[in-house]
């Protein structure tokens, strides 16, 4: 089959996929009236089309829209011209348990479902090329996350915001100062946490958390969030969601300084990021009642209705 040359660009994709998707569809033969002979995944062997190719369907006078039936007689297989090396391969390898049943009709199965029945779910699972579970994905795709907050920060944990030092990899004539403190380049590492104007917002944000320690470079941090927040509950939800909040407020307030001459203070990002963080917790429900968590409230200034 050809596509027309107007088809669009996902028509195209999926086209692409019918090798991969072919084997996955089983047509589970009654009285074969509805599955082709050549062409369908109904076979042990697979579609017989594709392994003996056109040759095999003129040598034996056949159809390629033939249907299974056609070798079907008085419940039985009736293969055409048998002595034909194509056909007698066919024939050995087809099963003792493959039988037509022509009391009832033709079925087709999704084989990578359990209940044999199509779902997007099972076609992405089958279809997708499985990769090793990235360990930082749970401190960044928080389920009570801010959608663009845990964007930014998958774009940090990837070295991918467009910083000035990319920028000037790519040739482009920009000052490489940071925007805060004018004294270092501008990079990931220098953003978060070097810069003394984020290192103060977060470092306040961990004082919320009843941490006195310094805040240390990106990839310290991001670090202990992976090693130390891998349990579900409030505190670790809150901690994700207040770091999610502080790379973006911070990134933000870097873009308006650089795009429309804005100026900030650490004070009024950390308190953005609070209010923020509270607004957004309100929602939550069923926190635990535990005494951190009542403590971390308090310190936020979060109501323990959640709780």
């Amino acid at each position: 089959m050809r596509l027309p040359h107007d088809s669009s660009w996902t028509i195209r994709k999926l086209f692409k996929l019918r090798e991969e998707v072919q084997p996955l569809i089983k047509y589970v033969i009654g009285n074969g009236n509805t599955t082709f002979l050549w062409l369908d995944n109904w076979h042990a062997a697979g579609p017989l089309y594709n392994l003996f190719g056109e040759d095999i369907v003129h040598n034996v006078g056949s159809s390629l829209l033939a249907k299974v039936s056609s070798i079907i007689q008085n419940g039985d297989w009736h293969w055409p011209r048998q002595r034909n090396r194509a056909i007698m391969q066919i024939m050995r390898s087809t099963p003792a348990t493959l039988r037509p049943y022509i009391a009832v009709e033709d079925s087709v199965t999704w084989l990578p479902a359990p209940n044999g029945i199509f779902s997007v779910k099972t076609a992405w699972e089958a279809l997708r090329n499985p990769l090793p579970k990235v360990p930082r994905a749970h401190v960044v795709w928080l389920k009570q996350g801010i959608p663009r907050w845990a964007f930014i920060m998958w774009l940090v944990c990837w070295g991918r915001l467009s910083t000035k030092d990319r920028l000037l990899s790519w040739g482009m004539r920009v000052d490489p100062l940071c925007v805060f403190c004018h004294n270092v380049h501008e990079s990931h590492e220098h953003l978060f946490f070097h810069c003394s104007f984020s290192a103060c917002i977060w470092g306040r944000i961990l004082f919320l958390f009843g941490m006195s320690r310094s805040p240390g470079e990106w990839e310290q941090e991001i670090h202990w969030a992976v090693q130390h927040l891998k349990k579900k509950g409030f505190s670790s939800a809150l901690y994700k969601l207040a770091l999610a909040g502080t790379v973006y407020y911070v990134w933000k307030a870097r873009n308006d300084s650089i795009f429309s001459n804005k100026q900030y203070i650490p004070e009024i990002i950390f308190e953005q990021i609070v209010m923020d963080v509270r607004d957004r917790v309100f929602s939550w429900r069923n926190c635990g009642c535990s005494p951190v968590n009542r403590i971390l409230c308090r310190a936020w200034n979060i109501s323990e209705k959640i709780l």
